[in-house]
């Protein structure tokens, strides 16, 4: 079977596997970009209400 390309993603594919596979060949899971996803948000929620200074 062909891959599933994604034309307006420029090189990024769906392969067979479920893989979400970036031009430079690196393969993500859907649970690896949900990581990546609120990895984010708390970094985000960290930047707007900094945890007190703590000497």
């Amino acid at each position: 079977m062909i891959p599933l390309t994604l034309d307006p993603w420029n090189g990024w594919i769906l392969d067979d596997d479920g893989f979400l596979k970036d031009p430079a060949g690196n393969a993500f899971l859907p649970s690896d970009l949900n990581a990546s996803f609120w990895a984010r948000q708390l970094l985000q929620e960290q930047l707007e209400h900094p945890a007190p200074y703590a000497p």
